[in-house]
Formats: C-alpha cells, sequence, structure tokens
C-alpha cells in the first residue's frame, strides 16, 4: 500500500503543513488478523492474571526528544522505579500510581470485548531559560490485533496505535513570530501494548 498527503498550508492546520510522500510515496505494510475477545477468566494479549504483565510504549511523533520518557517497560538507568502495566482480572488495565514509577502520567483503558485501548500521557519539558515546565497531555489509541505470522505456534497478539504530540518549542527552529505551544506543529507516533 502507498501512503501520501498533500501539502496543507492553512493557519487551522498543524499536521504536516508540508505533505509527505508526494514525489516519492511512503510504502505501508500493514498487518493484522482476527481479534477474538477473551473469555472470562482470559486476559486480553494472552496474559497470565498477575502484576507488571504488559509493556506499553511510545516511538517517534517527537516523543524521543522530550525530557519525559512515559513507557512503562520497567527500570533502567535514568527510571530506576519505572513500572509496567497490570492487566488484572476482568481486564482492567493498571499503571503506577507514583509519577517516581510512571513519568509520563500515563492513564490506559481497554473494552476487552472489541480490543479498542485508550488513554493519555503527559510530557513535561521546560521552555528555554524557563523555571515552570510546559506540560503536553496527548491522548492516544489503539487495537488489539493478531500478527500470527504463520511460522510461530499460537498467537500473537499485539496493541499497535498512534497519538499526534504537539512538538515543544525547544526542539523548533527559532521563527517570528516565535512558535508557541498552540502554533507548534503536530506529528504522528506510535503506542505499542505488547505482554512483557
Amino acid at each position: 500500500m502507498e501512503w501520501n498527503c498533500p501539502p496543507n498550508d492553512a493557519k487551522t492546520n498543524f499536521t504536516y503543513r508540508e505533505g509527505f510522500g508526494n514525489a516519492t510515496p511512503v510504502v505501508v505494510t500493514a498487518v493484522g488478523g482476527h481479534y477474538a475477545a477473551p473469555v472470562d477468566p482470559n486476559l486480553v494479549l494472552g496474559l497470565q492474571t498477575g502484576a507488571d504483565n504488559a509493556v506499553l510504549t511510545f516511538e517517534n511523533g517527537g516523543v524521543e526528544d522530550s525530557e519525559t520518557n512515559p513507557n512503562l517497560d520497567g527500570p533502567d538507568l535514568q527510571r530506576p522505579q519505572q513500572g509496567w502495566v497490570s492487566v488484572t482480572t476482568g481486564n482492567k488495565l493498571l499503571t503506577p500510581a507514583a509519577e517516581i514509577a510512571n513519568n509520563g502520567l500515563v492513564k490506559i483503558s481497554i473494552v476487552s470485548k472489541t480490543g479498542v485501548f485508550k488513554g493519555d500521557f503527559t510530557l513535561k519539558d521546560f521552555p528555554a531559560g524557563g523555571i515552570k515546565p510546559d506540560v503536553r497531555k496527548t491522548p492516544f489509541i489503539g487495537v488489539i490485533v493478531d500478527e500470527d505470522d504463520g511460522a510461530t505456534a499460537g498467537r500473537m497478539w499485539t496493541g499497535s496505535g498512534h497519538f499526534l504530540l504537539r512538538q515543544h518549542p525547544n526542539d523548533l527552529p527559532v521563527t517570528n513570530p516565535p512558535t508557541t505551544l498552540k502554533t507548534a506543529p503536530l506529528l504522528s507516533g506510535q503506542v505499542i501494548f505488547e505482554p512483557r
């Protein structure tokens, strides 16, 4: 499949004003399969009941330029107390309540009947010379699909979706008038929800 977006420089448009894929379309490969809702007591993603049994990661769209790493993928050197997502009985999704274990203040919910999941994350970045951080609360949405390629035994459930992130002015060229959080472009990124 080929994908392109024509230029749109309308004042009210903040997504990909220059367009993309017009000279050479972007080649996209669609992956997926039938979603079968889990029957109680089974959980989404084929998970076993327990704490910290799923991972939620955010990629591209400028999220990697933020001072905040919203990924719920466990501890690392920069975030030694970072947590995971817990999928519990009844397919209730829990994220760590404390900001020290959930840097991006991520919230997530799922409709297990359809496989649709959604939520939001919050990025905090200091403006140049500022003492109070700029806050960007960003919604995301996705769906769980069976990515079984036929080469592996069993199903390969993965949740995949997107978000539109307002870019931080610190990460953009200086303009006149200056770019603000309200006038900065929006870029698309990917969210992945998968077993740990």
